[in-house]
């Protein structure tokens, strides 16, 4: 895991921590372009809450993996036996992956959001290009609790990440 570089996204992480130490649940999309730092925006914040079920979404992803995936990640050991009644923090990258632009290609991603439906947090980061497919395909009904959009680095950013990593 490389070092967290402070930037705009650090009041998200803050939001998203504080969602889960109150007990809020429900469905949060991160969307952002490639390379815009959604999975090491996903990193920082399982680095924050260490009993996260961090998952990326592999290619041709299917709802039944990935709910075997949390099933696995999440076996209670000691230190979780005393909060078995917690809420749990779902973070689900490249979930775009789960939609194709094809009929009936919002399936998987529709099996996903219902199985993210109850007291658990779900946070799924969705790459900008296929988020207005996503919005459009399911605005029949509020999808999501909140919609958290990444900014690109700026230049400064970008020549802080630079001199941190040579």
């Amino acid at each position: 895991c490389v070092a967290w570089n402070a930037c705009p996204a650090d009041l998200h992480i803050e939001h998203l921590t504080e969602r889960v130490q109150t007990g809020r649940g429900g469905l949060v999309a991160v969307v952002g372009g490639r390379g815009a730092g959604k999975s090491s925006f996903l990193g920082a914040l399982a680095a924050r809450l260490p009993n996260a079920i961090h998952i990326v979404c592999p290619q041709n992803p299917q709802p039944d993996d990935i709910r075997d995936r949390i099933l696995q990640q999440t076996r209670p050991d000691a230190s979780q036996a005393e909060s078995a009644d917690s809420m749990r923090l779902v973070l689900l990258d490249d979930a775009h992956l789960l939609a194709r632009p094809v009929l009936g290609g919002l399936r998987p991603f529709e099996e996903i959001v219902s199985l993210a439906k109850g007291t658990d947090l779900w946070v799924v980061a969705i790459d900008a290009v296929l988020w207005p497919l996503l919005n459009r395909g399911l605005d029949v009904r509020p999808v999501f609790d909140e919609v958290r959009v990444i900014q690109p680095w700026t230049e400064e950013q970008l020549g802080l990440l630079l001199q941190e990593r040579s």
